[in-house]
């Protein structure tokens, strides 16, 4: 049984074998094969947001699939943002530390 979504981008599903893909188009609405929500990339395409997956063809099945799919790509948002921030703090931290241990010699 074939899987409806809503892609939000451009993708590319390759199948776990290599030997085919399966485009999706950006603001694409419609059905997918199995093998392609079987992947890996799917999964973390969905976990993002970048995909929302409905379990019907129904406009509210739709758009709430589409609702909970903005919900999810705005969490991965800020956390990749909040991660990028951690990453700047970190070495202005080490600096500082590093010129004080100089200081104290």
């Amino acid at each position: 049984m074939a899987t409806t979504i809503i892609s939000k981008r451009n993708i590319i599903i390759p199948s776990p074998d290599g030997r085919q893909v399966f485009p999706i188009p950006k603001d694409y609405i419609g059905s997918v094969p199995d093998w392609v929500t079987k992947t890996k990339y799917f999964k973390e395409l969905v976990k993002d947001g970048k995909i929302a997956v409905s379990s019907t063809t129904k406009d509210n099945a739709l758009e709430q699939a589409d609702a909970e799919a903005e919900k999810a790509e705005q969490e991965a948002r800020e956390k990749a943002k909040a991660a990028a921030e951690a990453e700047k703090e970190a070495p202005e931290k080490f600096e500082d530390t590093e010129k004080t241990d100089r200081k104290k010699k």
